[in-house]
């Protein structure tokens, strides 16, 4: 597998990595910046800073139209799931109130974000999907009741 990409689109993953904010708006004015790379295990620059929750990172990249917002790993999680996973919940907010966030997709092993941040108990991530979802509020439910809640 040949990848390619120039020092330009590593610096910019780092930079997601690493949380600099300056330096994520610097290179992000290049037009020419392929904004959506991946690196070997298919991780973006928006996946890796929904990853490690740099919410301001992350909604300077959702304010671009560059971005590809679902843009799977090779294991299809998406930069939503992998928020969930890791129980970012003021990123799982600010993706969730951008409707091109697809809250449904499921992985390689048919998992969706709701289930993963079951698995890992983040009941307050946990309601913000399925309030979302359903348009219901759960503000009332106490976490031993939302951990028996399905997403169909």
């Amino acid at each position: 597998m040949k990848i390619n990409y120039n020092l330009d689109e590593q610096q910019f993953w780092e930079a997601c990595f690493d949380g600099n904010i300056e330096e994520v708006q610097k290179l992000v004015q290049n037009q020419q910046l392929n904004i959506n790379w991946q690196n070997y295990l298919g991780a973006t620059p928006f996946y890796i800073a929904c990853e490690k929750g740099h919410i301001e990172i992350v909604k300077l990249l959702l304010n671009d139209q560059r971005i590809d917002v679902n843009n799977a790993k090779y294991d299809d999680t998406t930069p939503f799931y992998i928020a969930c996973e890791e129980g970012h919940i003021e990123v799982a907010k600010l993706l969730l109130n951008d409707k091109r966030i697809s809250i449904r997709k499921k992985t390689n092993k048919g998992k969706t974000a709701f289930d993963i941040a079951k698995r890992n108990n983040h009941s307050e991530v946990m309601k913000l999907i399925k309030e979302e979802d359903t348009g219901i509020s759960y503000e009332t439910i106490n976490s031993a009741t939302i951990n028996k809640i399905e997403i169909k």
